[in-house]
């Protein structure tokens, strides 16, 4: 099938007569409070009918559609700026300029003369960016183009162009090399609107209190059946209090049309910034789970969420207490301790209920090497007599049996992120309601995950050379998620603290004073008494003991808490040990 080839000519916007009416001190302050005013998203699981889920997948291939014209002309300029040594050139002497005048004196002429330089720098990229089309107006430029082709409403289109725009920031201005494409077999992207009154259009039926969408049938427009609506109601189940409290709230705003002038009044006369309910705009999230297609609608409101409660009534989580959490992360565990050395805990990350996902991870270990079984065998020729693939071209020929496995692959890997997220999440909540403020050292997830260097190339007994393997922490990064659960804590807590690079709490011992370092197959660290406490246990006793400045640990604090702390970590390795709970790279 030929593709039609987009030109778009340079031409002048239609301005259109805008309202030029002067902001007054409401609007002024309307802003603020919404700039200010935090969100969250209500997740409400859809069931619709047979002919309004064919209607939300043909809008979502082709929206889907709209993102990869998209991204395909970004591609194309991308690599046309990577070829241009131009530009390539440019792109080095802007990173060292910009180095060079961060250690410049404020204000002074070399520095102005930096700057000014940087600027022209700045000039000659965007130029060449514009020449090649890779620019944010030319994404937009092309969403409008093709959502009048497909009938998809302008609004999702533009959200879908600003989706894609982001990624092409990350290779522009960040450390991006590549433009990723999701695959639609498994989801689609969100059908996201940018406001409630255009695109998904969120209402409230008076007679029921229950809130409904709207959206443009643009398929049925396209076969010449006029302008239609669809209209698409849900409502969260009745078990669910926390979600049906949200929902509620959404429908009690849009009842009462001065709802959010009451918060605005407020917040103009005592400065205090409230939950507003208001929902500023609606998603639509499609995804297979299990081989069924499902549907989630998704509400962005300004408001704080809900607390959760249990059964009997009472708080979930009590986050009242203060104070500070130690925090230790590892490749695949964490260490906390916390209320002075009285709570320490050391958990494998990515677990719930203590249940090991070990045997889930060689559930996909085989499923891969069933996947590629079945790839060899479709495709011989496009591999070596040494097993590894051939460079070239290839159009790969995948079988039904292979289509099957990574089916199952894609259900095990959504299965286990599900799992990990909810495991994070809850760990965190957990180490929340030990203090509010989180001391942890600034570690680079991303750097344990790459390779080590630099390339070390050894000899056997026979002379031949070999390369030692350069693998790290690849695999346990992928499995456990150590970045996303700092994330995580840090969302969560009300402030974070990274101590000082020389802090090195793995190798501090309070009683003596000195910095030893340990290699990295011990993992108890032994005191001078005779004692010993597990090494990332103790480390995050340091951390939660660290100085005012957080760039050493507070030695009098230490040893005025060290009594508590070991009593508490001996009865924590006593009850593991007792359950059976194994902890990775523990030391008990």
């Amino acid at each position: 099938m030929k593709v039609k080839t987009l030109i778009i000519m340079n031409k002048k916007a239609k301005t259109s007569p805008r309202n030029t009416r002067p902001e007054t001190e409401y609007d002024i302050a309307r802003k603020t409070h919404r700039a200010h005013t935090p969100r969250h998203f209500i997740d409400i699981e859809l069931h619709p009918d047979q002919a309004t889920a064919d209607f939300l997948l043909a809008y979502a291939s082709s929206n889907a559609y709209i993102a990869r014209r998209i991204r395909a002309a970004m591609r194309k300029g991308l690599e046309q700026l990577e070829r241009n040594k131009t530009y390539q050139q440019l792109r080095k002497e802007y990173g060292t300029t910009k180095t060079h005048l961060k250690t410049l004196t404020p204000h002074s002429d070399l520095a102005q003369q930096e700057t000014e330089h940087l600027n022209n720098i700045k000039d000659q990229l965007n130029y060449w960016q514009e020449y090649y089309g890779v620019t944010h107006a030319r994404c937009i430029e092309i969403a409008a183009h093709y959502s009048k082709e497909t009938g998809v409403h302008s609004q999702i289109a533009r959200s879908t162009c600003e989706d894609v725009w982001k990624g092409v920031e990350t290779i522009l201005f960040g450390n991006g090399k590549k433009l990723h494409s999701p695959r639609n077999e498994y989801e689609y992207p969100i059908i996201k609107g940018r406001e409630i009154r255009t695109g998904i259009i969120l209402k409230v039926d008076k007679k029921t209190n229950e809130l409904y969408v709207t959206m443009r049938d643009a398929h049925e427009r396209a076969r010449n059946k006029g302008h239609k609506k669809r209209v698409i109601r849900f409502k969260p189940p009745e078990d669910d209090l926390w979600l049906m409290s949200e929902y509620q709230r959404v429908v009690a705003f849009l009842l009462d049309a001065h709802a959010e002038k009451k918060h605005v009044r407020w917040f103009m006369e005592t400065g205090e910034v409230t939950s507003t309910w208001r929902p500023c705009f609606v998603q639509i999230k499609i995804i297979k789970i299990r081989g069924q297609w499902r549907y989630h609608l998704q509400i962005c409101v300004e408001a704080e969420p809900l607390p959760k409660y249990k059964e009997d009534g009472s708080s979930r989580y009590d986050w009242s207490k203060t104070g500070r959490v130690g925090l230790d992360l590892g490749t695949s565990t964490y260490a906390a301790s916390a209320e002075n050395g009285h709570y320490v805990e050391q958990r494998n990350l990515g677990e719930r209920n203590n249940r090991s996902t070990l045997e889930q991870e060689k559930k996909q270990r085989r499923v891969q090497r069933a996947m590629d079984r079945s790839r060899r065998a479709s495709n011989p020729s496009y591999y070596n007599a040494n097993g590894t693939i051939r460079r070239g071209q290839k159009c790969w020929v995948r079988s039904k049996r292979y289509l099957r496995l990574a089916s199952v692959y894609h259900e095990l890997c959504r299965k286990n992120a599900t799992n990990r997220r909810y495991a994070n999440n809850e760990t965190a909540n957990r180490l929340r309601s030990h203090g509010d403020v989180l001391v942890t050292e600034n570690v680079s997830v991303a750097a344990w995950a790459k390779k080590a260097r630099p390339v070390v190339v050894s000899s056997d007994e026979n002379g031949n050379q070999r390369r030692k393997s350069r693998k790290r922490y690849g695999k346990s990064v992928q499995n456990r998620c150590p970045g996303g659960f700092l994330a995580t804590c840090k969302r969560k807590f009300g402030s974070w603290h990274y101590v000082d690079l020389m802090f090195r709490a793995s190798q501090h011992d309070h009683m003596t004073g000195e910095y030893v370092k340990k290699p990295l197959g011990q993992r108890t660290h032994c005191f001078p008494d005779g004692r010993g406490s597990p090494r990332d246990l103790y480390s995050a006793f340091l951390l939660e003991h660290a100085d005012a400045c957080y760039d050493a640990p507070d030695r009098g604090a230490c040893v005025a808490d060290f009594d508590a702390f070991y009593e508490a970590s001996v009865r924590m390795i006593e009850g593991m040990r007792v359950s059976g709970i194994r902890v990775l790279n523990s030391g008990f």
